[in-house]
């Protein structure tokens, strides 16, 4: 799992704009997709798992004033930042499953989670328990990396260029690559549909797509 420590924190909404293009098309589209489910005047329960620095959360609460936010995330340092910018949501320091009390939600948004933790066996039962804590009917949008990743496949080569035009050095192009190829668990369409059924959802439908990264959305069946 990549270290969310307190430097990661501090330049993370800055890091990702430089790193994933579209990401504010990203966060626009989530916030459409949400709505898309949700009533907007509803007094609907949204969780955000892996609330993180806050920037999405900041986005809902001003657009959907009526919704109640629940923010959830294993990082101190990230959730220090999101205080600073999320009054009255309920932010907790933990993951998902340390909350007995996180049922019958009307959606979760969950964006850089999935492939960011440790296993690859936990994320179906990741995707397992966000299934029984949604009220049927409730939406569930989850941004990720999808794969596999291929050495010269023109998505990482396009990585790459764009990382070289924001003014990544050679060596650290070639590192991240690298990362890219051995140490991220990005899980492929193919797993995710068979996660979804299995866990009461529907097949997920991409609204954003990058070279690596997608946002899907999904409701309890």
């Amino acid at each position: 799992m990549s270290v969310f420590d307190e430097e990661r924190a501090r330049t993370y909404d800055s890091g990702a704009r430089t790193y994933m293009a579209g990401y504010e098309s990203l966060h626009d589209m989530a916030r459409d997709g949400l709505a898309a489910y949700i009533e907007p005047q509803r007094n609907a329960r949204v969780l955000l798992l892996g609330v993180g620095t806050g920037y999405e959360g900041e986005q809902l609460q001003q657009r959907f004033p009526a919704w109640q936010l629940i923010g959830v995330d294993p990082s101190e340092p990230m959730l220090s930042v999101a205080r600073q910018r999320l009054k009255g949501v309920d932010l907790r320091l933990g993951v998902l499953d340390d909350f007995d009390d996180l049922v019958d939600l009307d959606g979760v948004l969950s964006v850089g989670v999935l492939h960011h933790l440790p296993s690859r066996e936990q994320q179906p039962v990741l995707i397992q328990s966000i299934g029984r804590r949604l009220r049927p009917g409730g939406a569930v949008l989850v941004g990720c990396q999808v794969g596999p990743y291929r050495e010269g496949s023109a998505r990482l080569k396009a990585l790459q260029a764009r990382w070289r035009h924001q003014g990544m050095a050679a060596e650290e192009i070639e590192e991240r690559a690298r990362l890219f190829l051995t140490q991220t668990l990005p899980p492929t369409r193919e797993q995710l549909d068979e996660w979804y059924r299995s866990a009461g959802l529907s097949s997920p439908e991409p609204l954003f797509s990058t070279a690596y990264f997608q946002l899907l959305a999904a409701h309890k069946v």
